[in-house]
């Protein structure tokens, strides 16, 4: 399973810890999605806990008018000798690599895959280089964020004697982690 900070959008809004089970996320291949565009998120085709972001794209399809559709960015995208036809992405870990979006996937989430963390629940959290390696594991014991005004963010709850810069960061990028429902 892999973890992933969700904002909810109700009336009260903020943020709610919530766990993705992993094998309900499906890739779609960049070609069929017209996804190819700085900022994506994407994944290794290969190993899909690997995330990054295309932050570069080829000197035709870079220079093209911002108010160009995303259609005809992917069409002069392919108009590029296959050699060139390649994205810069920058990958969690600060490596960069430039790779053919063949090699690259995005994901697609369902409703049915969002567990929401509940007092009681038994969470672990993983290093996000090495997922068998535990980080932070416990109980969860989520306070209520109304009766504290110091949180950086607007939360709508806190796990309780954990620093909420931590508890954050576990969530936001992501990261794999299991929990075992009460």
């Amino acid at each position: 399973m892999i973890i992933n900070g969700f904002t909810e959008t109700s009336l009260n809004g903020g943020i709610d810890w919530m766990i993705y089970d992993a094998d309900l996320i499906a890739y779609a291949d960049l070609r069929q999605t017209d996804y190819i565009k700085t900022g994506s998120k994407v994944w290794d085709a290969d190993d899909t806990w690997r995330k990054g972001e295309i932050t570069g794209l080829p000197e035709l399809v870079a220079a093209a008018d911002v108010r160009t559709g995303q259609s005809k960015l992917v069409r002069l995208f392919k108009m590029l000798p296959e050699d060139e036809q390649v994205v810069e992405v920058t990958w969690l870990d600060g490596t960069v690599a430039r790779r053919p979006p063949e090699s690259l996937k995005r994901q697609q989430r369902s409703y049915a895959g969002e567990h929401y963390l509940a007092n009681g629940d038994m969470f672990t959290v993983f290093d996000r280089l090495d997922h068998e390696k535990p980080v932070w594991s416990g109980v969860v014991n989520l306070g209520d964020a109304r009766k504290r005004k110091t949180l950086p963010i607007y939360a709508k709850s806190y796990q309780v004697g954990v620093d909420f810069d931590e508890w954050y960061g576990f969530f936001m990028p992501e990261s794999p982690a299991k929990l075992e429902k009460k």
